[in-house]
């Protein structure tokens, strides 16, 4: 059952979007541009309810749009409310789907030592980054936001596997989402069904190139 509630967290009153079911939730970080709701208008929410695999879609308050009683775009405080929303609410480490913007707040997550079994991250601008637990990244080839080099290195420094959207915009899931709801059911297949956060090396690269097949910035991602 898909619900809708408001999450109280940390001085930060948040809409927020709850999926009932069974085993690891899915926790999504929308970008700077969107709210929960482009969620369910990819019919995203809607399939996971179909599969019985329970989900949590806050409204961050670094979004532009966002229905958050405080707003911040602070790296550190979003990443540090994602700690409080694993913790309070969830109670376990979840699969993270970080767009943009959010993705960047998943890897800060992370990388201060936060609790995740996984993350599947959208064409976020960022560098420098490490992750231990299996990474997804998905990038469109005419994503304005994000260049192609920047994602593959990016996709290096993580130990990640690439997919990459052929004639798909920055938020991918606009164009393809289809493709998006079956390669997140396919990627928490593979994180969920076996590979421990304890036994991946972070060594480990697989850089898939299929054909070669709005979030800093306000107006993107």
């Amino acid at each position: 059952m898909i619900s809708e509630e408001v999450l109280e967290l940390a001085g930060y009153r948040c809409r927020a979007i709850k999926g009932d079911g069974e085993g690891t939730p899915i926790l999504f970080l929308h970008g700077y541009s969107f709210t929960n709701h482009v969620w369910v208008e990819i019919g995203l929410l809607q399939r996971l309810e179909e599969a019985g695999i329970p989900f949590l879609a806050p409204d961050m308050p670094y979004g532009m749009k966002s229905s958050c009683d405080h707003r911040s775009i602070d790296i550190e405080e979003n990443s540090a409310l994602v700690g409080h929303i694993v913790d309070d609410i969830l109670g376990e480490p979840p699969l993270i789907v970080g767009a943009s913007l959010g993705g960047v707040v998943a890897l800060h997550y992370v990388m201060e030592g936060g609790r995740a079994r996984g993350l599947m991250l959208v064409a976020p601008p960022a560098r420098g980054y490490r992750a231990r637990i299996p990474v997804l990244l998905i990038w469109g080839t005419v994503d304005t936001i994000v260049n192609e080099d920047d994602v593959r290195k990016l996709a290096e420094e993580l130990g990640a596997q690439l997919l990459i959207y052929e004639g798909a915009r920055h938020p991918v899931y606009l164009d393809y989402p289809d493709r998006f709801r079956e390669d997140l059911l396919k990627f928490y297949s593979s994180v969920i069904g076996g590979r421990s956060t304890s036994t991946v090396n972070p060594l480990d690269r697989s850089v898939s190139n299929p054909h070669l097949g709005q979030d800093f910035i306000p107006g993107s991602g």
